[in-house]
């Protein structure tokens, strides 16, 4: 069901793992779950009587460990279209390396016909974009990483 080739730094989460998971759901009474396992995002729901499920690969916050506190996710908050730019079409509203600030729109998600801004949320810079334009994201799903600035460079 799952395939993951390529990913060295998963050999802690096989795809049998996740398989293993999609059967406690299969034969549970649960209607909707969702578990992050190191780098692995898994999310499973029953519609109309069948298990639908997604995963994806969360991004490495850091290849540093002193470094990741320093770095966050902004993540979807709830089911939508990601839009990178503020209007369908339009370029990206950031891209890695800009500096963004609390109020700084990021992206537009689309649900129906409306498209909402995403705000950073934090003051820091743009690390990686996790996601392309127009993807199906979950509620939880990375869409950037983000280098969180400290409060001296704030100051600065």
């Amino acid at each position: 069901m799952f395939r993951m080739a390529g990913r060295s730094t998963l050999s802690r989460v096989t795809a049998a793992d996740l398989d293993a998971f999609v059967r406690v759901f299969e034969d549970s009474d649960w209607d909707d779950v969702s578990v992050v396992i190191g780098e692995v995002s898994l999310h499973l729901s029953r519609q109309d009587g069948h298990t639908v499920a997604s995963h994806s690969i969360l991004p490495a916050v850091s290849g540093q460990t002193d470094r990741r506190d320093e770095a966050t996710l902004i993540s979807a908050p709830h089911v939508s279209t990601f839009r990178h730019g503020a209007a369908l079409g339009t370029s990206p509203c950031v891209k890695p390396g800009d500096a963004v600030a609390p109020d700084t729109v990021v992206c537009s998600l689309q649900v129906m016909d409306r498209l909402i801004a995403m705000k950073a949320g934090r003051t820091g810079t743009i690390r990686q974009v996790c996601v392309v334009d127009g993807a199906l994201v979950q509620c939880g799903d990375a869409l950037f990483v983000i280098d969180v600035a400290s409060a001296s460079e704030v100051e600065a």
